[in-house]
């Protein structure tokens, strides 16, 4: 399997959050997980940023 997670920051430090998406190694090449990458930070950026706290970086942890 091929994996990839962010993380999502709060204002409020009891909720930790992260995000993964996981696929099949078979059905997913590097260049598709690197376009997957981009689009998750972008959205875990606007899930911080609704939940009070932005954030900028290249955050995304491969699993």
């Amino acid at each position: 399997m091929s994996s990839i997670a962010a993380p999502v920051y709060s204002s409020l430090d009891a909720i930790p959050l992260t995000v993964a998406v996981v696929f099949p190694t078979e059905v997913v090449h590097e260049d598709e997980l690197e376009q997957v990458k981009n689009q998750l930070l972008n959205i875990t950026r606007k899930i911080s940023s609704e939940l009070g706290m932005p954030f900028e970086g290249d955050a995304a942890i491969p699993a």
